[in-house]
């Protein structure tokens, strides 16, 4: 694993050195660092922003890599220097200030400083104020940021401009939920608004990211509603996340906050129902995300004993997912390897048991190992590491270890493949194939 993030650092380094004026490549650089390089997130920051000083995007990434790593007044220290150098950057650069007022409030509202985020969001498109406890709470206050921002959105709705949309009604949300007491459904009618604007709009795009964007908002609202424990209603949270789902089955912060949402209740068969009818409904989309994340939530309920939860349930979803008719995952080395590797866990607690495995139901339990893995054999026939597991774990002394005949089948299938292997006795092995004929 370690060996896969340093490629992908390194790749990801070599693509944004490549390409500096890609702000999105740069800010997602700075988000793979932060979560798995942390200590070099920092620098890599500071070295971006140099390369373009004017990039207020840039500086709002640098302002939350520290908030990430816990350097909060640094974080501030950058947000309140960026805006007050916005107004000499151009005026196509001056637009993406919004999203500078936005993560600041956001980390506020983290910290649980809902005042503090509400002073920060009032002070939107005015002077900045340092102190933000001096920032007058008023209406006109309030309504004249309201009305920037949704002069934000139109402007960025026309242009095209889907994270600067997304960005101004984001802020527009959390202005109408930190001003009305934390009000989830104010917040969420606010988004709900705008979708129905994006969806009319006459430039609507089917391929057009922004409603995403605008639902991920949402989210966001709903998920830093419930961790700070502020009194809410459930059916409202189920009916907008399965309204999300439905729109955006791929989404896995979506599927995520609804699984939790119901997990609070333990309603896992409604999360199951759902997740069923969502994936059926999304074959002609992309299903893999869906079942990954149903296999998810199936093996974590087995193996937290979860109610209604069985060995035969999870196998139902890996038989669903691989051979069903027409599956368009069954070739998913990903999905063959978490089947196969549930299988052997299984297999493995009965030999810490029972090691002679003459036990009742241990030769069952053996015989799913086993076809899985011919399962896989099949339709993954590309798959050098498949056969190579297999010689691992059946060419053994173990109790569930294959006889000579198996394991002479087995061998004849890396001669058919011409695949190269190196073991003891093969030559006597690939005569008696020999002898016998074809494997079938």
């Amino acid at each position: 694993m370690e060996a896969v993030l340093l490629f992908a650092r390194n790749t990801l380094a070599s693509i944004v050195g490549e390409h500096p004026e890609d702000e999105g490549l740069t800010e997602y650089y700075l988000a793979f660092l932060c979560q798995y390089f942390p200590k070099e997130a920092g620098k890599a920051a500071k070295a971006a922003l140099k390369k373009r000083q004017t990039s207020l995007r840039l500086y709002n990434a640098c302002a939350m890599v520290e908030a990430t790593l816990g350097r909060l007044e640094k974080a501030n220290h950058i947000w309140a220097g960026a805006i007050k150098m916005k107004e000499s950057f151009s005026l196509e650069a001056q637009q993406d200030a919004v999203s500078l007022w936005q993560s600041w409030t956001w980390c506020e509202m983290q910290q649980g400083n809902s005042q503090t985020a509400l002073r920060r969001l009032i002070s939107f498109d005015g002077s900045l104020v340092d102190e933000p406890a001096t920032t007058v709470l008023s209406s006109s206050a309030t309504l004249r940021v309201r009305r920037t921002l949704k002069e934000g959105f139109a402007h960025a709705l026309t242009h095209h401009n889907m994270q600067l949309a997304s960005s101004n009604v984001d802020c527009l949300a959390l202005l109408a939920y930190l001003s009305q007491g934390d009000s989830l459904p104010a917040a969420l009618a606010v988004i709900d608004e705008h979708c129905v604007l994006v969806q009319n709009a006459a430039n609507h795009a089917p391929g057009d990211m922004t409603l995403e964007l605008l639902h991920q908002s949402k989210a966001a609202i709903i998920a830093h509603h419930t961790q700070q424990r502020r009194p809410y209603k459930p059916s409202l949270i189920r009916s907008q996340l399965e309204a999300s789902i439905h729109l955006f089955p791929n989404n896995t912060k979506f599927l995520a906050l609804y699984s939790e949402n119901e997990a609070r209740f333990r309603i896992d068969d409604r999360v199951r129902a759902l997740l069923r009818e969502t994936t059926t409904n999304a074959r002609k989309r992309s299903p893999l995300v869906l079942f990954t994340f149903q296999l998810d939530r199936e093996l974590s309920r087995f193996e937290t004993q979860a109610p209604g939860s069985t060995s035969e349930s999870v196998r139902a979803t890996f038989r669903r997912a691989l051979l069903a008719e027409g599956s368009e995952v069954a070739h998913s080395k990903a999905l063959w390897t978490r089947w196969l590797r549930f299988e052997e866990g299984i297999v493995r607690r009965l030999v810490g048991e029972n090691p002679a495995l003459d036990g009742p139901g241990d030769e069952t339990a053996v015989e799913r190992w086993r076809d899985v893995f011919l399962g896989g054999l099949r339709y993954l026939p590309w798959v050098k590491d498949w056969i190579l597991y297999g010689l691992w774990a059946f060419d053994c002394e173990e109790a569930y270890a294959w006889d000579p005949r198996e394991l002479r089948r087995l061998y004849s299938v890396l001669h058919e493949r011409e695949l190269r292997c190196r073991v003891e006795g093969l030559e006597d092995l690939l005569d008696d194939v020999e002898a016998e004929g074809p494997a079938r």
